[in-house]
């Protein structure tokens, strides 16, 4: 008996799941409000394990044309752990049976398979969550594609190449398809042959979405970084390069580190940081994307904001001026619960210092919301300073309004995402700078919607906004825990969700839970009316009626 329990101990959670989670009860099972209507579904099925955890399958669908896009697997996640996945989609899941689930998800394939899509690799593991797709599974008919074909809405020229081939071959001429469009609403004939028709044209994206373009990266260090380390303390090099660290140094651990003298520790912490940093400044390899040590920076960052010294503020902020990969590669899901603690400890007595960062070119937008989202949290923790706050983005504001159209230091995104600050200050005396800035046409409404319902979210009282804790123990302790991912997805934490919306951004629902995650700040309020406009345009734009045999 001890040796079987320990084989069982040793098993991977790939084998575990092709071996054994058929064997499993299956568990509760969700999907998006309104998929039929958006021909878009997010489809939830759970595995339930006798120790009270669960193995949870999620699929991504499309029922228009291209079947299982993606999935993922979180392998014997607790109670909590699944109740935090699922938040994810605030108002956008309910509960459906496991029949209903089961055809949606092997139904779209079907469909998918006589165009000639087969459904995404991830489906090699995720597939052993379900159910074997037999006749002892009762048979709903559903709605695929649209009046009878297939319809392939592409998101960009080179996804569009990628299926046209495809469905060329199986199915001829019979299909349809569209492009996103980079100017909502232009004729899109000059982009294709004579294949397409009006008909087919008027599935452009809906004018309320109309694309932001991003500010243009194009800061540059000019003092250079260390190319050696010379540590005050060399176990530090043990301490913070051990692979087993993760995203979550353990108690000990931390102890241990802040045993050593603070302004010593203080320079190697930065020292480290500004090493690590020249390394991957640039380019980042593959290797170094799945390397189990590229928590350094990460915990490098919070060590800082525990010392609590503002003389590290500088450093900080050069880590939130770098590129897109680089603060995705650090990161990814966790870059308030790494930075708002640290900034508000080191920066909330020098605003100056935030204003002389909003006022550098050049910059990636998604850093600049974590800072919003930090300097915002000076006044919800300081109720006496929320006239100073507020005069701050005040000041913001209208140097917003000065350069957005030239996206100089600033874009409609970023702009956008501050409103959602504001909106969570209940800062309604901003409203006329609000108004001006929408005035512009160039603010994203992914974020907060028009500026109608800004207004209507500044009526809402809201509690939507989250303090990360600012005690170093207690930050790691609420850190959200990895899990197990297919190998599509990033390593380094949970980014499934935004491998979705970066691969496959036509799907509106998931464009406004992007948004949700990349910038923190964002209420649920505000996601689920994004949610609904997207359901919504999306069902006038797509009139489907064909139901598939399966």
């Amino acid at each position: 008996m001890a040796k079987k329990n320990t084989q069982q101990q040793t098993i991977s959670p790939k084998e575990y799941i092709k071996s054994k989670a058929r064997s499993l009860p299956i568990g509760k099972c969700y999907i998006n409000k309104n998929w039929e209507e958006a021909r878009e579904a997010v489809v939830v099925v759970n595995r339930n394990h006798k120790q009270g955890t669960f193995t949870t399958g999620i699929y991504l669908v499309d029922i228009a044309c291209k079947g299982l896009v993606n999935s993922v697997y979180y392998f014997s996640v607790s109670d909590y752990e699944l109740k935090n996945i699922l938040e994810r989609f605030p108002d956008g899941l309910i509960s459906c049976s496991y029949e209903e689930a089961h055809n949606v998800i092997y139904g779209a394939i079907a469909f998918a398979e006589e165009g000639g899509i087969g459904p995404d690799s991830s489906f090699a593991i995720t597939q052993y969550i379900l159910e074997e797709d037999t006749e002892d599974i009762p048979l709903i008919e559903y709605e695929f594609g649209h009046n009878g074909q297939h319809f392939l809405l592409a998101n960009s020229m080179s996804e569009l190449s990628h299926y046209l081939p495809k469905l060329k071959s199986a199915l001829g001429d019979n299909f349809k398809y569209s492009v996103k469009s980079d100017s909502f609403g232009d004729d899109l004939s000059d982009d294709f042959d004579d294949d397409v028709d009006e008909d087919t044209l008027r599935f452009s994206w809906p004018p309320i979405y109309k694309d932001v373009p991003m500010e243009e990266y194009s800061f540059v260090y000019e003092k250079g970084y260390p190319t050696n380390i010379q540590l005050n303390f060399p176990q530090l090099q043990s301490l913070l390069y051990d692979a087993d660290n993760g995203p979550i140094l353990s108690p000990e651990r931390i102890d241990e580190i802040l045993s050593l003298e603070h302004e010593k520790l203080r320079e190697d912490i930065e020292n480290i940081i500004l090493y690590e940093t020249g390394c991957i400044c640039k380019d980042i390899s593959e290797e170094r994307w799945k390397s189990p040590c590229n928590f350094v920076i990460f915990h490098s960052l919070i060590i800082l904001g525990e010392i609590g010294n503002p003389a590290s503020l500088p450093t900080v902020m050069l880590t939130l001026s770098q590129n897109q990969d680089y603060f995705e590669s650090n990161f990814g899901d966790y870059a308030d619960e790494v930075y708002q603690s640290t900034l508000y400890k080191l920066g909330k007595d020098d605003l100056d210092s935030f204003t002389q960062y909003f006022h550098t070119p050049g910059l990636y937008g998604h850093a600049r919301i974590t800072v919003l989202s930090a300097v915002a949290s000076i006044a919800l923790r300081n109720p006496e300073r929320r006239d100073e706050i507020i005069g701050w983005f005040r000041n913001l504001c209208e140097f917003y309004l000065e350069n957005i159209s030239r996206r100089h230091c600033c874009d409609g995104n970023v702009a956008a995402m501050m409103v959602g600050n504001l909106i969570d200050l209940n800062a309604s005396e901003l409203l006329p700078e609000i108004e001006s800035l929408y005035a512009t046409g160039l603010m994203d409404k992914f974020c907060c919607g028009d500026f109608q319902d800004v207004k209507e979210e500044f009526a809402n009282l809201n509690d939507g906004f989250r303090l990360c804790p600012l005690e170093i123990h207690e930050r790691y302790r609420e850190m959200p825990r990895p899990v197990i991912k297919t190998k599509n997805v990033s390593a380094q934490s949970d980014t499934f969700f935004v491998y979705f919306i970066r691969k496959y951004s036509q799907f509106e629902l998931f464009r406004s839970v992007y948004a949700a995650f990349f910038n923190t700040s964002f209420l649920t309020s505000k996601l689920t009316q994004v949610v609904k406009f997207c359901t919504t345009y999306f069902t006038e734009f797509v009139d489907s009626d064909a139901v598939d045999e399966r």
